[in-house]
C-alpha cells in the first residue's frame, strides 16, 4: 500500500457509515409548514432531506413524528388514529411508486422494474417474448391498483369519522389567528417549527380547559 492509498483509507472507511438517507427526525428541527403539508397533502417526501429512503422507513418516520405531535400538543388518546394514518400513507406511497413503475413498462419490458413491481407485491413475470401475456400482467397490476386505491378510501374514511371534521391548510391557517389573538404576538407559519406549534396549541388547550371548568363551577 502506498502513503497516498494509506491517507486515503479512513476516508473511504467513513463512507460505508454513511447513512443512505437523512430526514427530519424531530419536531423540534421539523418546519411546521413541512408538517402540515404531509399531514393534508400525504406529500412524506418533503421529509426528507438528503438521500431516498424505502416507503416504509419513511411511513415509520412519519407516524413517529405524527404520534410526538399529538403528545406534545396535548392530545393523547390517539392510537386507533396512528394505526389508520400508517396504514393509509404507506399504501397511498406504494401506490404511487407502482403508479410510476407501471407506466414505464408501458412503454416495454424491462426486467429490473419488473423485479421491482414484485418486491412491492405487484407481480410481473420477466418477459417471455409473448406480448398478449405481456399485457395481461400490466392489466391483472392496473386492476390491483385500483383495489389498493379503494382500500386507501376505506382507509380515509375511518380515519375522518375518527378526527372528526376533515383537516385543511385553512383549519391551520385559522388556528394560527386563534393562537396570535390569545398570545396577543404574530405567530406565522413559515417562523415555527412543529415543537413551537404544538407548545403554543398544548398552552392554549390548558387554558382553554381550565376557563371551562372554572365556568363549570359557577
Amino acid at each position: 500500500m502506498t502513503d497516498q492509498d494509506t491517507a486515503t483509507a479512513p476516508q473511504m472507511q467513513t463512507l460505508t457509515d454513511v447513512p443512505k438517507w437523512t430526514g427530519y427526525s424531530s419536531l423540534d428541527d421539523l418546519p411546521f409548514r413541512i408538517f402540515r403539508d404531509c399531514l393534508i397533502d400525504h406529500a412524506l417526501e418533503k421529509l426528507v432531506i438528503s438521500g431516498t429512503p424505502d416507503l416504509e422507513e419513511l411511513a415509520d418516520l412519519w407516524l413517529r413524528l405524527y404520534s410526538e405531535y399529538h403528545k406534545l400538543s396535548g392530545n393523547t388518546s390517539m392510537d386507533a388514529i396512528l394505526q389508520q394514518v400508517w396504514e393509509r400513507d404507506c399504501k397511498k406511497s406504494v401506490i404511487n411508486v407502482v403508479k410510476s413503475l407501471a407506466s414505464q413498462l408501458q412503454d416495454g419490458p424491462d426486467d429490473v422494474i419488473a423485479e421491482c413491481l414484485t418486491t412491492y407485491g405487484y407481480s410481473m413475470p420477466k418477459y417471455a417474448g409473448d406480448d398478449d401475456v405481456y399485457e395481461g400482467h400490466l392489466n391483472r397490476i392496473t386492476a390491483q391498483l385500483k383495489g389498493a386505491e379503494h382500500e386507501v378510501k376505506q382507509a380515509q374514511k375511518i380515519l375522518e369519522g375518527l378526527q372528526g371534521d376533515e383537516l385543511t391548510k385553512n383549519t391551520f391557517q385559522t388556528q394560527l389567528v386563534t393562537l396570535s389573538r390569545h398570545y396577543k404576538f404574530p405567530i406565522k407559519l413559515n417562523d415555527l417549527t412543529t415543537a413551537e406549534y404544538c407548545a403554543y396549541l398544548s398552552e392554549y388547550r390548558k387554558e382553554a380547559e381550565l376557563l371551562k371548568n372554572k365556568q363549570d363551577a359557577e
